[in-house]
């Protein structure tokens, strides 16, 4: 039998880890592809134009400037796109808010909500519950953070975490210029999973010199420490960028926040700490009664047994010894380089690795022992069924792994002439995850292996603290999970002036893009088999998807400086459209085989200076992620569906609960299609010419997302007749099944519910018992993923910025907020939908993030107030309100220059932060199973975290 001690054996690569093939680096082909474009592009005559600063639309770029700008949303060099507002983070304004990981500042942007995958969580909405592997994920307007897009360097990146997502922390944050965020759809610009809008890390492409930072955190009962260096080097042809991160933080455990992990009571009212304790409770008629051991002999006699009765039953915490946060420590390298080989071509590469590894503490295993007279504890004579919890002979579970990202990207950009360039580029990613998860207890060795019926003091024993080592090795086991997902994209694009008109010149990009994706995944365990040295091995299909993809985008400006109106100083058009035609299959089935077209418009309009209106309308998609394919880790729990489940009077069903079986995971039937998402902005920017350093924009947005992929069926679907007929119409649930329908819910997958209600002794009510079959299920409820869902919301985004200067120094307030006026959703098509803003779950309200920052001389000081809104928890009954919560975040800044001998001049700063500042706790709300006393989606159990951060420029 393979065992694992501790966690910290298990550096190793995973069982998949090199089986991925690498394919032949594409650039030579691609490289003559461009050749072709280049005649082209040559042909059209127009004069030189240097491309130097983003502008809204056409209008001419400043040549004066030397840096080449894409800005996101566009790939036009030089060119924003018009309609769509961009919000750029700068690496001032990343050092000011002295939020260390990339995730936590932008989570920090109120259209951002902390909906779905997080490392503080493993159960909860928006598939919460399959972050196993402890990653961070941005979900931009609260669709889901499948729906956001993360790019690097305008690229799309590989992903990990089942595919599913890219953790912006892999990339160093020293390295980052800026941020860009646009909350649109784009689609029409960069393909799949930007319905919400997309997220664009932008590091630096020239440095210097070398920079050393050094952050040290320190909130009771927590320590989190990052020690960053960046380096570069320019010379007349080239340039290169250096990076590395080292990030650690420790375990916070749930204890140490008492006011957020308090389960005295639960969801439904009642006590929330677990009658699954140490020592156990008699299950007796019905009513539980607690073993008590008078005499500390370790053993229960009858009169013990009997002294218990009527004693309350012993309780046990849910989050004794459990984790609020998890173990996180993190590597990270970054590389770029370019070179211009002639005066036309540059060649470039770029690459990024990371190690992440994670220690997870979570509840120790429980179960319901049968413990026979014959039990050597047991002194009754009669036979137990006890609840138990193995924390004192075991300690908590354990889930250890690591995510191991890498990718490298060459590429080539050739200056055509007559403003026009061509870029080539290949990327080669492949992310490894790992997950070890320790005390896994083997029901079938547990009850096959004598432990429970052994007359010697070899028995297991229900009062607990006594159990011997080679006692619980006999049952207990472990798991593991391993995802290997790999990405080569090989890309090709052009883009220059066209021709001219009265408003500036007609600006193009295109290009075609082949991309090539695998996911390979692989369980064990030793907790499925007959004993514990049977090793379970479930190697799931292997899932491909290649991707063509052809896009062409236009900057039309309308009116320009030589041709302004009155009433028209400005009029600009963005005009973009984007094909993609994807194939997926696992092993000799195909999944999908279909092609999407979406399209975006975009107008710029300023009638006077210092007044801009804009717009935009698109369509976006997003394809089924690869896990969408898989039978996995299960999105949704169904763990309370199976035996005794409550319905609806008027549903086809005998009177009084009934045993249900459900099916669940992903699918391989070929029947999941791309979501479709259309997406209208209208906005107005206000820079009034009297007024330096004064901006003020207002966007309105609406979402209309369709076909989203759901598990349409949930623990209450049954409650609400109405919902259940529409889901029985739609065949996602059977009512009075056949003996044969159950039996093929039981071989779903190859993973038989052996233990679900008995060993398989279950009939369909449709059919009746028959030998051996004695057990009925009246219903069959199909948990899979399906297109069914719809959501439509829309709201307003503001933002404020201003700056002055006066005798005490220079001053500058900003603010952010958004109101979301509807966020309604429905989760069949063809039902109504329900309107949940503000409620759990879902995006609240209005949310805002205002800033006041100083600075005079050396000195500088930022304060940051977040604010959230009251909302509904819906979570109890009857609703209750989570209060609204106001967070004070301070960063106090000194900066002095060094100078010696012979040496550059360089600065020194030292930055003190407190994030919530008043240690303010989370607003109480009662959240979960088990129940937790706050809402991690809008709240955070950290408290005060105050960090020293210490950064040296040579």
């Amino acid at each position: 039998m393979r065992r694992v001690a501790d966690w910290r054996e298990i550096g190793g690569p995973g069982p998949l880890a090199g089986r991925i093939p690498q394919l032949q680096w594409l650039l030579p082909a691609a490289c003559l592809a461009v050749i072709s474009v280049a005649a082209t592009a040559r042909a059209q005559g127009v004069a030189d134009t240097a491309v130097r600063v983003a502008t809204p639309g056409g209008e001419q770029p400043d040549e004066k400037l030397l840096e080449e700008i894409i800005v996101t949303g566009s790939r036009i060099r030089g060119v924003a796109a018009a309609g769509s507002k961009v919000v750029t983070i700068s690496t001032e304004e990343i050092a000011e808010t002295g939020r260390i990981t990339t995730t936590d500042l932008l989570r920090s942007v109120p259209q951002v909500s902390n909906i779905g995958a997080d490392e503080s969580r493993v159960n909860g909405p928006q598939r919460a519950n399959a972050n196993i592997f402890a990653s961070a994920a941005i979900n931009l307007r609260g669709v889901g953070p499948e729906a956001t897009l993360a790019l690097l360097d305008g690229r799309r990146p590989g992903r990990s975490e089942s595919g599913r997502s890219f953790d912006l922390n892999t990339i160093p944050s020293i390295v980052l210029q800026r941020i860009e965020v646009v909350a649109d759809g784009a689609s029409a610009i960069y393909g799949s999973d930007a319905v919400a809008g997309v997220v664009n890390l932008v590091p630096f492409h020239v440095y210097d010199g070398l920079t050393a930072r050094a952050n040290f955190g320190d909130t009771d009962s927590m320590q989190q420490n990052t020690v960053s260096l960046l380096g570069g080097k320019s010379w007349d042809r080239g340039n290169v960028v250096l990076a590395f991160e080292h990030h650690q933080r420790d375990h916070l455990l749930a204890s140490a926040r008492p006011s957020a992990y308090d389960d005295s009571f639960n969801t439904a009212g009642g006590i929330g700490s677990s009658t699954n304790s140490v020592p156990g409770n008699l299950t007796v008629a019905g009513a539980l009664r607690p073993i008590v051991d008078t005499n500390s002999d370790g053993r229960l006699s009858l009169a013990e047994y009997n002294a218990a009765i009527g004693r309350p039953p012993n309780r046990l915490s849910n989050w004794q010894d459990v984790d609020a946060l998890p173990e996180q420590k993190r590597d990270t390298l970054f590389a770029y380089f370019e070179f211009s080989a002639t005066d036309r071509l540059k060649v470039y590469g770029q690459g990024h690795y990371s190690k992440r590894s994670f220690v997870r503490l979570s509840a120790a295993p429980t179960t319901t022992l049968t413990i026979p007279a014959t039990n050597y504890y047991n002194q009754t004579g009669l036979a137990l069924s006890v609840q138990y919890s193995f924390l004192k002979d075991l300690g908590v579970a354990r889930s250890a792994g690591y995510d191991k990202p890498g990718q490298g990207t060459l590429g080539l950009k050739y200056d055509l002439g007559k403003g026009w360039q061509a870029e080539t580029y290949f990327t080669d990613s492949k992310a490894d995850t790992y997950r070890f998860n320790s005390n896994v207890i083997n029901t079938t060795a547990l009850s096959g292996s004598g432990v429970l019926s052994d007359a010697t003091s070899a028995a297991l024993s229900p009062i607990g603290g006594t159990n011997q080592a080679a006692t619980l090795a006999r049952f207990v086991g472990y798991s593991t999970n391993n995802l290997v997902f790999s990405m080569r994209d090989a890309a090709l694009k052009a883009d220059g002036p066209l021709f001219a008109l009265p408003g500036g010149v007609v600006r193009m990009a295109t290009g075609l893009e082949l991309t090539k994706e695998v996911r390979e995944s692989v369980n064990t365990n030793t907790s499925a088999g007959a004993t514990v040295d049977t090793l379970v091995v479930a190697a799931y299909p292997t899932v491909s998807r290649t991707v063509k993809s052809a896009f062409a985008e236009f900057a039309v400006p309308i009116v320009g400086a030589d041709n302004a109106v009155r009433g028209v100083n400005l009029l600009s058009l963005s005009i973009a459209g984007r094909s993609d035609s994807y194939f997926d299959r696992v092993p000799g089935t195909t999944q999908l085989d279909a092609s999407t077209f979406n399209p975006k418009f975009g107008f710029t309009w300023r009638p006077v200076a210092g007044v801009q209106v804009r717009g935009s309308y698109g369509k976006s998609f997003r394809a089924p992620s690869l896990g969408d394919y898989s039978l996995g880790p299960p999105t949704t729990s169904a763990s309370g569906l199976f035996s005794g489940m409550s319905h609806a009077a008027s549903l086809p069903l005998p009177a009084g609960p009934v045993n249900a079986i459900a099916i669940q995971g992903g699918r391989t039937d070929g029947k999941l299609t791309p979501e479709r998402a259309k997406t209208t902005s209208l906005g107005i920017d206000f820079t009034p010419p009297g007024v330096d350093g004064l901006e003020v924009s207002l966007t309105y947005y609406k979402l209309t997302y369709e076909n989203q992929i759901v598990s349409a069926v949930g623990t209450n679907s049954l409650n609400n007749a109405a919902y259940a007929t529409a889901l029985a119409a739609a065949g996602l649930i059977t009512f009075n099944p056949t003996t044969a329908q159950v039996q093929s819910y039981l071989d779903y997958g190859g993973f038989p519910f052996t233990a679900v209600i008995g060993p398989r002794n279950v009939y369909g009510t449709a059919s009746g018992p028959s030998a051996g079959r004695t057990i009925p299920v009246a219903v069959l409820l199909d948990l899979r993923s399906v297109n069914t869902g719809i959501v439509d919301t829309n709201g307003f985004d503001f933002t404020l910025r201003y700056g002055w200067k006066n005798r005490w120094g220079s001053w500058r307030i900003a603010n952010t907020s958004t109101n979301v006026s509807a966020f309604s959703q429905s989760l069949l098509t063809g039902t109504p939908q329900s309107e949940f803003v503000n409620t759990y779950g879902f995006p609240v309200r209005f949310g805002s993030r205002a800033q006041l920052g100083w600075e005079r001389n050396k000195l500088s000081a930022s304060l940051f107030v977040n604010y959230v809104n009251a909302y509904d928890n819906t979570q109890v009954s009857p609703t209750a309100s989570v209060a609204s919560n106001t967070i004070i975040d301070l960063n106090l800044g000194y900066r002095f220059g060094i100078r010696e001998a012979a040496a550059r001049p360089g600065k020194v700063s030292i930055q003190l932060n407190a994030q919530n500042l008043f240690d303010r706790k989370p607003p109480y709300a009662l959240i979960g199973s088990p129940a937790q006393t706050y809402d991690s989606q809008n709240a955070s159990a950290v408290g005060r975290l105050v960090s020293l951060n210490v950064e040296a420029r040579l």
